[in-house]
């Protein structure tokens, strides 16, 4: 089991008053420019603290910033237990697959873990208990309808390091009242995209690659991003984010 995370206010991006911010005050920091393709695309503004996305929940565009220098985060090593065992090769590391043939119902998480590839596949639905760290050494998948959820008073932090794709009516944080509960790492180059009807709803990090998101899918939450996509009625619902500065990743004692 991973030990304590030790992170930063700063880092979470959690704060009531930065949260309440929409708008134009809605600040998005990026390095290249944003783009919106197409006119059936669209951003906006909401404030999770007063509900849900919607109704009149929703304000006007965000203030995109370009030229920002942008971090290098990096993911932790180790497994963070009782020996101290520090492990750095991908081979150490299995695979975690959640598929509907081999998990009937909803699986609980509540034990934070290293992996190679973690991967959702048909329908799976996972809901995290608890405060869970998840290190994806590979790919990070989501496919065919699955739903990665949070309980109440729950939080997730999720860090990868290969390909991330949510796709195909997927789901990560469908609650759009808590996209502070979820912290997303994509670290290197390759992008985070949401595709195919898909939803995310948490405060990403993309620091050296772009959040991509199109085909009918939905952004909720706050961005720190090299770069930002939108495309084939995609659209981008965002919330204030505290940008990071720090060069590594919060670190595990």
């Amino acid at each position: 089991m991973l030990k304590k995370v030790i992170t930063s206010a700063i880092a979470l991006g959690i704060g009531g008053a930065a949260l309440a911010q929409t708008g134009a005050d809605t600040v998005v920091p990026l390095h290249d420019q944003e783009t919106i393709r197409h006119s059936n695309c669209y951003v906006d503004t909401y404030d999770p603290s007063v509900g849900p996305y919607g109704g009149d929940n929703v304000y006007g565009a965000p203030t995109f910033t370009t030229g920002n220098n942008m971090p290098v985060f990096t993911s932790p090593t180790g497994r963070g237990d009782d020996e101290g065992e520090v492990i750095n090769s991908e081979e150490s590391f299995p695979d975690v697959i959640y598929s509907n043939k081999k998990h009937d119902g909803v699986v609980e998480l509540s034990e934070s873990f290293f992996c190679n590839n973690f991967e959702m596949r048909v329908m799976t639905e996972i809901e995290i208990k608890g405060n869970v760290t998840i290190v994806v050494k590979g790919d990070f998948l989501m496919k065919s309808g699955s739903k990665l959820r949070l309980a109440d008073g729950a939080k997730l932090t999720i860090y990868v390091e290969g390909e991330a794709v949510i796709g195909e009516k997927s789901q990560l944080n469908p609650d759009t009242t808590r996209p502070d509960a979820l912290v997303f790492y994509k670290l290197g180059s390759q992008p985070l995209l949401v595709d195919n009807q898909s939803m995310l709803c948490g405060n990403v990090y993309a620091t050296q690659t772009k959040l991509e998101v199109s085909n009918s899918s939905d952004f909720y939450g706050g961005l720190q991003a090299k770069s930002f996509l939108v495309q084939n009625v995609g659209a981008g619902h965002f919330t204030a984010i505290a940008a990071s500065t720090e060069t590594v990743a919060p670190l595990y004692d």
